[in-house]
């Protein structure tokens, strides 16, 4: 590279002597070396392209552990701000904006969600077991609270972004809000409820229901001002309504932290059944009416009778007929005696089944039917132990 530049030089003489211009010379310069700035900036364009190729070859893949560093690529400093400005909602103050922009992270929601699902379910047993405490009742450790709360949590922060930034790209919202950024401010707006969860011990009920509502308006209040202009340029129903949900949906699951992990029966619904079980009067035995053994006998007597066997005359008019019947009427008082005298074990065992049945309809537990039945049966009985005494 070559230039030429014409330079004036002018002799002066010395410091004494006065500079006349009319005597000047002039020397021109028609070669000079290649400049050093050139070849700087030269090398700088091509070290710039360099570090572009390097950029584009070095960028992780998706499935590779380096694509999702630069997630958790934050500071210790920058969580605190980030947790303590989720609590602190304020009217002139767009809290993804001031605190999540240029770098929205997923390190402090994970461990966030993570200490909250630990401490809900720890706080959660730990309240059953102080109101059962000096009460006749077997404690026991309940893990599906820890499952059941893992569950709620992570389905919360992850399913409520992804509806609200499909509704946002559908109503084609300006705001430009990333997945990655309303994934980052739920995450943070779920901070409030730690040490929410752990007051949530004390079993006052009115107390919980204050905190209940002091963590959804602080926390609620944050998301509310952060997403509102990313809808405010769209209708008023369309966005009232969207700003109404997230509010709603945030207080939601505060109550449900409530009602399912920290919910304590009242004294008076545990205290009852026990006191109607100890003042339940056992069952008393029936009664029993005197029975009538004259009575049953003579029933007794007089089947024997009803059952004994008619004359039979033949026309012949044998004399040796009457005295076979004669014989037979002999027998006949005979066996009549040994069932009134001989089988007392079989009569007293049937009397005593006869009274009891009848004790039981003083009861009201048998019905007369059964009475009869029983009375029926000791009757065929009767009747059945003669003809076999008979035969015999």
């Amino acid at each position: 590279m070559s230039t030429t530049v014409d330079l004036d030089f002018h002799d002066s003489g010395g410091d004494d002597v006065l500079f006349d211009k009319t005597k000047s010379q002039t020397h021109t310069f028609h070669n000079f070396p290649d400049s050093a700035v050139d070849d700087d900036y030269e090398d700088g364009g091509d070290k710039s392209q360099l570090l572009k190729e390097d950029e584009v070859k070095k960028s992780p893949s998706f499935w590779t552990f380096e694509y999702y560093q630069q997630f958790f690529d934050v500071e210790t400093r920058q969580v605190f701000h980030r947790v303590t400005g989720s609590m602190l909602p304020m009217p002139n103050r767009n809290y993804l904006q001031a605190s999540i922009r240029p770098n929205p992270d997923l390190y402090g929601p994970f461990w966030i969600c993570t200490t909250l699902v630990f401490t809900t379910a720890i706080a959660g047993n730990l309240a059953n077991y102080l109101s059962s405490g000096g009460k006749n009742y077997h404690w026991r450790y309940d893990f599906h609270k820890v499952t059941f709360a893992a569950a709620a949590i992570f389905s919360y922060w992850w399913l409520i972004p992804g509806i609200m930034y499909g509704f946002l790209w559908w109503r084609k919202s300006q705001a430009g809000y990333t997945f990655l950024e309303i994934l980052c401010v739920y995450g943070y707006s779920l901070a409030i409820y730690i040490p929410i969860s752990i007051l949530w011990v004390i079993n006052i009920t009115w107390f919980k229901w204050t905190l209940v509502i002091i963590g959804a308006v602080m926390s609620g209040g944050v998301l509310v001002i952060t997403f509102w202009p990313a809808v405010k340029e769209d209708t008023k129903n369309i966005a009232f309504v969207f700003i109404g949900l997230i509010f709603l949906f945030h207080l939601s699951l505060a109550a449900g932290f409530v009602l399912y992990f920290f919910y304590v029966p009242t004294m008076a619904s545990t205290t009852v059944p026990t006191t109607l079980a100890t003042t339940a009067k056992p069952p008393q035995a029936p009664e029993k009416v005197p029975v009538d053994h004259h009575r049953l006998k003579t029933e007794a007597t007089k089947v024997d009778s009803n059952s004994k066997p008619h004359k039979t005359v033949n026309n012949d008019g044998n004399d040796n007929n009457n005295m076979d019947d004669k014989v037979k009427t002999t027998s006949d008082d005979k066996d009549n005696a040994k069932v009134d005298d001989a089988p007392l074990d079989d009569k007293n065992k049937d009397v005593t089944k006869t009274g009891d049945l009848e004790s039981k309809k003083g009861d009201s537990n048998v019905g007369k039917e059964e009475v009869d039945n029983a009375n029926d049966k000791v009757k065929r009985k009767a009747v059945r132990n003669k003809r076999e005494r008979q035969k015999a």
